[in-house]
């Protein structure tokens, strides 16, 4: 009973593990496979039930033959080997031969004998499984150079081509307005789209065709005229049915002869392209030889950050009027291994970068800190991009009640751009922190989008916040009990 027991419990749990091995994993298993895999479990069954003598030892020259077909088609590189394909034909037979040995000894009641038997039978059980396993497992190996959705080669698979198409040409595809169609219509449409230009590619005269990721396409070519043909042939003639309604797809691209870094080049070409069409990437060259400027150059300014080499210079505004000095508008500059960088050089690059805030935090911790035993008015260049960072606003705050006296000598210059219109924005900013006793200006006034008519706006628009803010016993914005006077007429400095 106990032999019994343990035979029915082992070799079920053997079989329900490969079952869920290959099943439940799809790459492992082809439909075409399937069939003699059911083979293989219903032998199996039939040999169990024969060990609980519910019927005889299935006969092994049932499934014997349909594996060597199966191995004779397959064309796996796993049985190319004549050593790997006997020593599979091999274990076949020592199963069988094992489970006889198992039946004999269990119908003569030589219980331990029979178990010792059946465990030899299933260590060449394992070791078949195990044969069998490397089969699938090759192909899930080459599953990872297959697009899933199109199943066009991806990637992984381009770039493994690299050497064999060499001096062929690569044209990079994007759907236009892809994402649009996937928002309104759903994935399965987006499949469905997919599927059917991997069809078309599939189809046309390239050499081979690619899913790189999301709907950008990498196509092969002998030479630019098919390009440039299967490109106008696509514009004209795909289209997807989404709800009730016929969408015609378009598309843009660009190309190159196939060689290192051409995926790349395409890539660029495709996301900087001023135009939306078929683009040779090779007169982007130039633009790709500037991205290595721009992370030099990125790399520079990080550097000087965190390395204390930014650098500031003090330009004195004079004020006409009095005839001396009204405020030194603090100019930052860049230390370098070759000498000192102008804002001309870095400026408007910093402003794109993630860590610029931290710049405009250290020029004003470096103001507070040099002007905190003067008496002069200092003034600090601020960004929209500045006035809306809440991180910007909460160090600012930290110094005006760290330094309540310097403060006042502070001077927070606007600078132009067509965001100055943001009007809301910049009135709670300064409503914020003008109570600290601080003035605003805009930089270089009427070089660019500022004008009298925006100061007007300004005016009326800060005016109106300050006076529900300061408690003015008069709600004229001309109103000389108001503090907004020093707005009537804007500071200008340049």
């Amino acid at each position: 009973m106990l032999a019994k027991s343990y035979l029915s419990f082992r070799l079920e749990t053997e079989i329900e593990t490969i079952k869920k091995r290959l099943y439940f994993d799809p790459t492992l298993l082809k439909s075409a496979d399937a069939e003699i895999l059911e083979e293989l479990f219903e032998w199996l069954t039939r040999l169990l039930a024969s060990l609980q003598e519910r019927g005889p030892v299935p006969e092994i020259r049932e499934r014997i033959e349909p594996f060597v077909r199966f191995i004779d088609e397959h064309g796996s590189e796993i049985f190319a080997s004549p050593d790997v394909r006997e020593e599979f034909l091999r274990t076949n037979r020592q199963l069988y031969e094992g489970a006889m040995e198992t039946v004999s000894l269990f119908a003569a009641g030589e219980y331990l004998g029979s178990v010792l038997a059946y465990i030899e039978s299933m260590a060449q059980f394992l070791k078949m499984t195990t044969l069998l396993l490397g089969l699938f497992l090759e192909e899930e190996l080459l599953s990872v150079f297959l697009d899933p959705v199109t199943l066009l080669s991806n990637r992984f698979e381009l770039s493994r081509d690299l050497e064999r198409y060499a001096g062929s040409y690569l044209m990079l595809l994007n759907i236009n307005a892809f994402s649009k169609l996937n928002l309104l219509y759903g994935y399965e449409v987006g499949d469905r789209v997919l599927r059917q230009i991997g069809d078309t590619l599939r189809e046309s005269e390239a050499k081979k065709s690619y899913r790189i990721y999301g709907d950008v396409f990498a196509v092969l070519f002998e030479n630019e005229a098919q390009i440039r043909g299967l490109f106008e042939r696509l514009n004209h003639s795909v289209s997807v049915l989404a709800g009730e309604d016929l969408y015609d797809l378009y598309f843009y691209g660009a190309y190159q002869r196939f060689e290192s870094r051409a995926l790349e080049n395409c890539e660029f070409a495709l996301q900087h392209g001023e135009q939306k069409g078929l683009i040779d990437s090779a007169g982007n060259e130039s633009l790709v030889a500037n991205l290595q400027d721009e992370l030099d150059l990125a790399q520079t300014l990080r550097t000087a950050l965190i390395g204390d080499r930014i650098e500031y210079r003090y330009q004195p505004i004079f004020d006409l009027k009095h005839n001396g000095v009204a405020v030194y508008e603090m100019l930052l500059r860049i230390r370098t291994s070759e000498g000192v960088m102008g804002p001309g050089e870095f400026l408007e690059f910093l402003y794109r970068l993630p860590y610029y805030p931290e710049f405009t935090r250290h020029a004003m911790e470096k103001g507070f800190e040099v002007f905190k035993d003067r008496e002069e008015h200092f003034a600090i260049n601020v960004t929209m991009r500045d006035i809306r960072s809440e991180e910007i606003a909460l160090r600012l705050s930290q110094l005006c009640e760290r330094h309540p006296e310097t403060v006042r000598q502070l001077v927070i210059e606007i600078v132009e751009s067509d965001e100055l219109t943001d009007y809301e924005t910049i009135n709670r900013f300064i409503a914020r922190f003008r109570p600290y006793g601080m003035r605003f200006a805009l930089d270089d006034f009427g070089s660019g989008y500022s004008n009298f008519a925006q100061c007007a706006r300004l005016e009326w628009t800060i005016s109106r916040s300050t006076v529900r803010s300061s408690k003015c016993r008069s709600k004229s914005p001309k109103s000389p009990d108001c503090s907004i006077r020093s707005w009537n007429s804007p500071t200008i400095s340049g």
